[in-house]
Formats: structure tokens, C-alpha cells, sequence
């Protein structure tokens, strides 16, 4: 009997330090501060105003907070670093979203750009920094430059061989290496275009109109010199007639 006694006496000081090391666990969040959350539109279209929309919340908790407690502003800035707006952001009816509607004014060049949202209370603070890209169509740019330069190159060997192979022909060959040489120029203008900073869809239509209205100007000068030859066939300027001369 004592010797049982010995062993609870043993075993109940033995459990004493675990159970006084046994911790309750609670969870708890020593993070505080805002954390602001944003639809993720990364891409703007030029020119066109937008509705810039957050949520603000705890982050000890998770829980929402408003405009009753907690103000927001919105800071733009353009690819410079130059801040161009500073606005205060206005709570929705659903006590949701901060929200502040951006003229496109704004968003006038394309290019890199990026806002600041800073929400501050009496107690708390939190803030996101969003960098965004205006585009021509507010879609992602496509880089499809070297397509469109290995085209043009392509033009310019087409326009060169059409002219050699008609080198007889002063009309042909005026059609051919002035297309050429347009093509060129044009290839130049657009590698200009897009140091620019012009996205692709302008590029090809500004180089659309350029090459309609340089390939009119050389049809109507093709035209006259067709007509003029029409109406004088012995007229010197083109080459067939003057081997004709010279067999004479």
C-alpha cells in the first residue's frame, strides 16, 4: 500500500509542470493598419475617364471600415513622377468603396503611370501604390513592329525588281522605284512612330493614309507621262524609243 501511495505521490508531481505548460492558444492578430484592396484594372484607355474603386479594411479583424471614421485620398502620377491629380476619394451609398471618377484629361499620353491611395484615421493608417498603362485602345499593346518592318522590306525588294524588270517602260519604272523610295521613307517614319511612343494600331493607320496618298501622287504622274507619250509618240523619255533612235 505504501508503495502505491509512492508512485501516485511520484506520478502527481511529475504532471504538475505539464499541465502549468500547457498554454491556451488563442488567435490573435497583432497586425493593425489598413489594408486597401482595389479591382485589379492595370490598363487604361487614353483619353477616357475612369472609376477608380477601394475597399478599406482592418487588418487586426478583417472587418470593413468607412468614411466615418476614415478618410482617403488618391495621388496620380504620370511615367515623369510628377503628381497631376490629389484628390479625396468619396464613400459610395453601400459604405463600400471609396471611389473618385478620373477625367481623361488625365490620361492624355500613352504610357506608364501609377496612383497612391492613403487612408487615414485618428488611430490608423494604410496605404497602396498601383503602377498602370494608358493605351490607345485600353487593351493590352501588342508588339508587333518587326512583322510589320520585315513587310515593308519586302515591299521595297517587290517595287525595286518591278521597276528593273520594266526598266524599259519610263511610266513602270517611275511606279516602281517611287514606291520604293515611299516605302522607305515610310519605314523610317514609322521607326519614329513607335520611338515615339505611338502604339501599333496608330502606327499602321497613319502608315495606311501616307502610302494611299504618295501611291496617288505617283499614279497621276504616271498618268500624264502616259498621256503626254499618247499624244507625242515620238517623245525621247522612254528608253525603247531611244534605242529606236539609235538604230536609226
Amino acid at each position: 500500500m505504501k508503495k502505491i501511495n509512492l508512485i501516485l505521490l511520484v506520478l502527481f508531481f511529475v504532471m504538475i509542470p505539464i499541465v502549468l505548460s500547457a498554454n491556451v492558444q488563442t488567435n490573435i492578430n497583432l497586425e493593425v493598419g489598413y489594408e486597401i484592396q482595389f479591382p485589379p484594372f492595370d490598363i487604361i484607355k487614353q483619353n477616357t475617364d475612369f472609376n477608380f474603386n477601394v475597399h478599406v479594411f482592418n487588418k487586426s479583424d478583417s472587418l470593413k471600415v468607412d468614411n466615418s471614421t476614415t478618410d482617403c485620398r488618391f495621388h496620380l502620377y504620370n511615367s515623369s513622377g510628377v503628381e497631376i491629380l490629389d484628390e479625396e476619394m468619396v464613400m459610395q451609398s453601400n459604405l463600400f468603396d471609396y471611389e473618385l471618377i478620373v477625367g481623361g484629361g488625365n490620361f492624355s499620353y500613352v504610357g506608364d503611370y501609377a496612383f497612391i491611395v492613403q487612408c487615414n484615421s485618428s488611430n490608423y493608417g494604410g496605404f497602396v501604390s498601383v503602377p498602370i498603362e494608358v493605351t490607345e485602345t485600353g487593351l493590352i499593346p501588342e508588339n508587333n513592329l518587326m512583322a510589320v518592318v520585315i513587310a515593308i522590306i519586302g515591299l521595297i525588294i517587290f517595287f525595286v525588281g518591278f521597276a528593273y524588270i520594266n526598266k524599259d517602260s519610263l511610266g513602270f519604272k517611275i511606279i516602281g522605284y517611287g514606291l520604293a523610295m515611299a516605302e522607305t521613307l515610310n519605314l523610317s517614319f514609322l521607326i519614329y512612330l513607335k520611338e515615339s511612343g505611338y502604339q501599333l494600331t496608330t502606327i499602321l493607320e497613319i502608315n495606311f493614309w501616307l502610302v494611299l496618298i504618295i501611291l496617288f501622287m505617283i499614279t497621276m504622274i504616271s498618268i500624264i507621262i502616259i498621256i503626254m507619250r499618247a499624244l507625242d509618240p515620238s517623245d525621247p523619255m522612254d528608253s525603247s524609243d531611244n534605242k529606236k533612235w539609235q538604230e536609226r
